[in-house]
């Protein structure tokens, strides 16, 4: 027989109500119709919503407020004087379901030599394993040992790198780090400041024609006797110093003119060469 599946409801499979039979008329009645959106009874009151009614309830209900019961503490072993660490926890051993007693005597002896095996392992190498477990152990390295002629060589370096760094201050020090110059409010200078000292790095080989020569001091001499006073008029020149063409005699203009265009002709002919090579 084959597996018989669930029936499949028609349209006139529906549910029937209990009504009154002899009741005559439209059956609309009968039912209770919910004010939707109609007018208030009382203009002058006003219904609470119903949350806010159940709100103020629920003010009124008395608080029930559980205690929480405080869970025992860990308690940690007392240290006493003398002690750098707490002793270790003695094991309470409990025979479990099912566990004969052979095993349960093994079980004993296993968990005690583990005890005294890790007792032995911290009084010989002066560790906390608890510590360690726990991750509060910090791990130092163990120091490499140096040779003398590596030590040596790096105080010979630090020598050398101090020697470096007092050379290099000296370089940017200018010499002038402690003086300070205090300048008050409203304070004006007129000029700069004239240096009567010799800077440090000053060399002592004089510049080219700044040297006092005796041969400078006699054409001095007759050129501020003879010269400038016929041809150049009333005002000294120094050596070297240029005169304006009005201060010239006639010829001495016609030669320096003569002098302008050779100078320019000379040019122009450099000139014309260059751009023929080009």
């Amino acid at each position: 027989m084959g597996r018989l599946g669930k029936l499949q409801k028609s349209k006139k499979h529906k549910k029937i109500k209990a009504i009154d039979p002899f009741y005559v008329g439209k059956r609309g009645k009968d039912r209770e119709v919910k004010p939707v959106n109609s007018k208030p009874v009382n203009f002058e009151e006003q219904e609470m919503p119903r949350k806010v009614v159940e709100l103020m309830e629920f003010k009124l209900l008395p608080v029930n407020r559980k205690k929480k019961k405080k869970r025992a503490g860990i308690q940690e072993p007392m240290m006493e004087k003398g002690m750098t660490k707490p002793l270790p926890a003695v094991p309470k051993f409990k025979q479990r379901k099912g566990e004969s007693e052979h095993a349960f005597f093994n079980r004993m002896d296993r968990e005690t030599q583990e005890v005294i095996a890790k007792a032995q392992f911290e009084d010989k190498y002066k560790v906390d394993l608890n510590a360690i477990e726990k991750g509060e152990v910090k791990v130092k390295k163990k120091k490499k040992k140096i040779s003398e002629r590596k030590r040596e060589r790096q105080k010979e370096r630090k020598v050398k790198q101090k020697i470096q760094k007092t050379n290099k201050v000296e370089k940017k020090a200018t010499g002038f780090e402690k003086l300070e110059d205090n300048v008050k409010f409203g304070e004006v200078a007129m000029e700069p400041p004239t240096l009567t000292a010799k800077p440090k790095q000053a060399s002592d080989i004089a510049k080219p024609g700044r040297k006092s020569l005796l041969l400078k001091e006699v054409i001095r001499d007759n050129q501020s006797h003879n010269i400038n006073k016929s041809v150049f008029g009333p005002k000294s020149r120094e050596v070297g110093q240029t005169v304006k063409r009005k201060h010239l005699s006639f010829a001495q203009q016609r030669l320096v003119d003569g002098e302008r265009e050779k100078a320019i002709e000379t040019y122009r002919l450099m000139k014309a060469k260059r751009q023929k090579v080009s």
